[in-house]
């Protein structure tokens, strides 16, 4: 297990895919590298659960319990889900509770009052081969939450035509 004031972290045994790392404050001289490969949770250090394999755990009382999940379900691609209660962000935008969103490496992941970790791995941009077609653009579905307001004014259409133009 490595340890440090900030971090503990006891990478996982089994691996499918080779590591890619989640870079803690890359821009300082004491960046962490934590590697994993098919799974990483970050979640609030708790006693107990300093041995737990596969989860990084930050000592910081604004991470939640269980903060986020990043997943590789192949071995170019990784997914972040916030299940957080003070949410994580991906390069400054807050994310969608429980929607994962697909992230690459370079992307900046932000939790807790002041914790960035930077994703490193090695990405391959999709090809026309891999979508079947040369379209280029493949979608991408996903859950989002929308509010509407809808309002109307009583007599709008008679009141715009009676009023003067600088009105």
């Amino acid at each position: 297990m490595t340890e440090d004031p900030t971090y503990l972290y006891n990478p996982p045994v089994a691996a499918t895919h080779p590591p890619w790392y989640l870079v803690s404050e890359p821009e300082s001289a004491g960046a962490r590298r934590f590697p994993f490969s098919d799974r990483l949770e970050v979640g609030r250090l708790r006693d107990g659960h300093e041995d737990q394999s596969g989860v990084l755990m930050v000592k910081d009382q604004t991470v939640s319990r269980q903060h986020c999940v990043l997943t590789r379900p192949t071995e170019d691609r990784c997914y972040v889900r916030d299940t957080s209660r003070n949410g994580t962000w991906l390069d400054g935008r807050r994310l969608v509770p429980n929607i994962e969103v697909e992230v690459r490496p370079g992307q900046v992941i932000s939790l807790g009052k002041a914790h960035r970790f930077v994703l490193e791995g090695d990405s391959r941009e999709p090809t026309t081969d891999d979508a079947g077609d040369d379209i280029g653009t493949m979608s991408i579905t996903a859950m989002s939450m929308t509010t509407v307001l809808v309002g109307d004014i009583h007599d709008y259409t008679g009141y715009v035509q009676k009023a003067p133009s600088e009105q």
